[in-house]
């Protein structure tokens, strides 16, 4: 997301960006959103077996 304004400087105008990166930034944008559910997700699962090997 940093880069975003540099990116959007390589194009002629500004509806060439948006047409070209708003895509690709939603698709980065829902790639963390689904890492960090994966990431909770694996977390739980790993608490739970710790506590099952501590009984």
């Amino acid at each position: 997301m940093k880069r975003d304004g540099e990116i959007k400087q390589n194009f002629k105008s500004p509806s060439d960006s948006e047409h070209i990166i708003m895509p690709i930034l939603d698709r980065i944008s829902k790639i963390k959103s689904e890492r960090f559910t994966l990431e909770q997700e694996l977390a739980s699962k790993l608490i739970s077996i710790v506590m099952l090997m501590i009984e």
